[in-house]
């Protein structure tokens, strides 16, 4: 079995594992709205797909949403999302997966901004919104 060095993580991911391939394709997705320049545009791309996420929550933002609907991912994954990275555990992933991957710069800047309230029409409020509209 061959690995391959990342890097950006200097840790070794091993290409058996479960995640790799979900873990390529959320690097691909992030960069395909990062190609989109700027946070105004990802958000006018995420308000056309009807992606909504909760403020201020690295699992359940609007681009922790996004990339969990893209994928398909595990139910019992654990997506964590912020303006400095991004991390996947699933379920029969080792101990010694890749650590935080970077996030692009432009998506950095939509997450700050979401974070900030610049984009209400992307939030959901946890209690008051049906969960099932944003899910």
């Amino acid at each position: 079995m061959t690995q391959s060095i990342s890097p950006a993580q200097n840790t070794v991911a091993d290409p058996g594992s479960p995640s790799t391939a979900i873990r390529a394709h959320i690097t691909a997705a992030l960069h395909r709205l990062n190609d989109l320049h700027g946070p105004d545009a990802i958000a006018d791309r995420l308000h056309r797909l009807g992606i909504r996420g909760v403020c201020g929550d690295p699992g359940r933002c609007a681009i922790a949403n996004y990339l969990t609907a893209l994928t398909g991912l595990d139910p019992y994954a654990v997506l964590y999302v912020d303006h400095l990275g991004w991390d996947l555990w699933a379920p029969g992933d080792p101990d010694t997966r890749p650590a935080i991957a970077p996030m692009p710069d432009h998506v950095a800047a939509f997450i700050r901004r979401f974070d900030r309230n610049d984009y209400p029409d992307l939030h959901v409020v946890p209690g008051i919104d049906n969960l099932l509209d944003w899910a």
